[in-house]
């Protein structure tokens, strides 16, 4: 049987992780699911699925800031960081946990640490 949690580093910007973050934040404290969320933002069915799994790639770009905030009923500005963050790029370790099927799309990870890539290119 697979182990019920993860541990695994992912390479992103430190924004890109932050907006993510918040944006799943936002998106659970008004009971959204994945689904409805990415059709508010008029992406496909599993984009969002997609941009809050750490193991994918895919990422908010800065045209779905204003497509989120019109979606979660917030202000862009609560989508982004309140002052400059530190890093550019950094390496995320993860801890990654199974969610019951009865808790599909809820936050699944937690950062463990986060340590600057220097001279990303």
């Amino acid at each position: 049987m697979k182990s019920k949690e993860e541990i695994i580093e992912i390479e992103i910007a430190e924004i890109d992780l932050y907006i993510i973050n918040k944006a799943r934040e936002l998106r659970v404290a008004r009971r959204m699911s994945q689904l409805k969320l990415s059709i508010a933002l008029n992406l496909a069915e599993g984009a969002v699925s997609k941009i809050e799994n750490p193991k994918q790639r895919a990422k908010y770009n800065i045209r779905h800031i204003n497509l989120l905030a019109k979606a979660l009923k917030c202000n862009p500005a609560d989508l982004l960081p309140p002052k400059p963050l530190k890093n550019d790029v950094i390496r995320a370790k993860l801890k990654i946990t199974r969610n019951p099927k009865d808790r599909k799309g809820e936050p699944n990870y937690v950062v463990i640490s986060k340590v600057p890539v220097k001279n990303h290119d």
